[in-house]
């Protein structure tokens, strides 16, 4: 168990304790890794580090005493309502991601609803189906009902199926500018028209895609309008620390005008202590995302975040037709953004992301979902514009040695090991008696990962969410700390 030094140690020992930390992470830096981190190079890494650190100590909580912070996030605002081309009245906030973006937004829409629409006592988000899953968090912590669009063939959501799920308890409608899961923009514009006829505040989240989907377009590229020059859009969620390029906790939030914005805020005047004024959810919080935001959009600058944008989609363009080209895999989705997500009818999907982690290739897997299979998702970003012809070869080299072997033993097993759990032949703790078959044990996870995906996919999904809950809650544990 880990206890409390009496004494502390030396800068030189924890600098080497954390390098050694370190060791166990993915070695993103090489740029095999297609998720989690976006770095556009060492000297805007630097000038990041320069700015976090110089504001690491500062608080954001009372602009008042640290004005800075708020200059600085005025010019965020600007930056950003100019890229999705807002006029003057657009406005915002700096979030610590998109999961607050989106959280933020879901409660301005209730609180909303609440000043305007006081007869709505069951507020709910009509919203698509494929939307980023932070929105149905959003809901299940404000108490809103989602009530889910789903999406055709082409893994759109269009407006007259939207239309169809609208009732007078609808709060919000909203839509994704693309989905993360199939990169594919939803009917924006046409449902912008129907928020403005039914007179309801539209979200439009693109979180990952609004910041290099402005860049497409000042680039020429054709796509979906999706910003504040389509009617009807009254907020839009845009992360920076995607392809803004700034180190994480940094997103905004952006409002079609103030009427809208100042039901985000918390005001609280009735404790004891000194009055509370929170423009986003946290309170205290570090000036280091904002001072580093600011800094790294300033010194990329435009002209060079639209080069790497074309250079970013010249590396998609590259990824999706050596795909296509590969036997037994088919592309999910089509339109000009930097996401792919692939798929198989012939080999296993699950066995390809292990072969893939094993040639040190770090991709996100996503799960079938009505029609559509499990698949493989790919964020491309400017750290992989060097390595199309690697990940393509090393890609089609695993599809090849999977296309000649059989579905390995364990895959067998865990299908029967969801038809034994489905039947309700296994007892209430169905991980003790799963780990072990699944090579679990500490907290840690197996190296493949094929059989656990399989089973995750395939238990009905409250069974699967218990699975994961108690690996979760077993995974954050002291008694696993070294």
């Amino acid at each position: 168990m880990t206890e409390f030094r009496e004494k502390g140690l030396s800068k030189e020992e924890i600098n080497h304790f954390l390098q050694a930390f370190k060791q166990q992470d993915v070695p993103w830096r090489d740029g095999r890794v297609f998720t989690y981190v976006y770095h556009a190079g060492d000297d805007v890494e630097e000038v990041a580090k320069l700015a976090y650190n110089a504001y690491l100590s500062e608080n954001g909580i009372d602009v008042t005493a640290f004005p800075s912070l708020m200059e600085m996030e005025n010019q965020i605002m600007g930056m950003t309502r100019w890229l999705l081309r807002g006029d003057e009245n657009v406005c915002g906030s700096f979030t610590s991601g998109g999961t607050e973006s989106l959280l933020l937004a879901a409660k301005t829409a209730r609180d909303y609803a609440r000043a305007k629409c006081p007869h709505i006592t069951t507020p709910e988000i009509v919203m698509a189906e494929t939307i980023h899953s932070s929105l149905f968090k959003a809901c299940h912590y404000f108490n809103i009902k989602p009530v889910l669009v789903p999406a055709r063939e082409d893994h759109r959501v269009y407006a007259e199926d939207m239309a169809q799920y609208i009732s007078a308890n609808t709060i919000l409608l909203a839509a994704s500018a693309p989905s993360y899961a199939y990169g594919v923009f939803d009917q924006i514009e046409e449902i912008g028209l129907l928020a403005q006829k039914q007179q309801l505040l539209f979200h439009v989240d693109a979180c990952i895609g609004g910041f290099i989907g402005s860049l497409n377009r000042l680039n020429g590229l054709s796509q979906t309008n999706f910003d504040f020059s389509v009617p009807g859009v009254s907020s839009i969620s845009m992360d920076l620390h995607k392809y803004g390029y700034t180190p994480k906790g940094a997103s905004v939030l952006m409002y079609r005008d103030d009427t809208i914005r100042r039901f985000q805020y918390y005001v609280c005047n009735e404790w004891t202590g000194y009055t509370v004024v929170n423009p986003t959810m946290l309170s205290s919080k570090s000036g280091g995302p904002i001072a580093a935001a600011w800094a790294v959009m300033n010194y990329i600058g435009l002209d060079r975040y639209k080069a790497m944008a074309k250079e970013t989609m010249l590396a998609v363009d590259a990824l999706k037709k050596g795909i296509t080209q590969i036997d037994d895999l088919r592309i999910i989705g089509s339109e000009q953004t930097s996401l792919i997500c692939f798929t198989s009818d012939k080999i296993n999907i699950y066995e390809l992301a292990d072969e893939l982690k094993e040639r040190k290739w770090i991709t996100n897997l996503q799960f079938a979902h009505g029609h559509v299979p499990a698949n493989i998702h790919l964020s491309v970003t400017y750290q992989h514009i060097h390595k199309v012809d690697a990940f393509l070869f090393d890609l089609e080299e695993s599809v090849k040695m999977l296309s000649k072997r059989k579905i390995s033993k364990l895959l067998d097993i865990a299908k029967r090991k969801t038809a034994e759990a489905m039947a309700g032949a296994m007892g209430t703790d169905m991980m003790a008696q799963l780990a072990p078959l699944l090579g679990v044990k500490d907290g840690q996870l197996p190296e493949r990962m094929a059989i656990i995906n399989q089973l995750l996919n395939d238990l009905p999904k409250n069974i699967s969410k218990e699975l994961l809950l108690k690996f979760i809650s077993d995974l954050f544990s002291a008694s696993h700390s070294k």
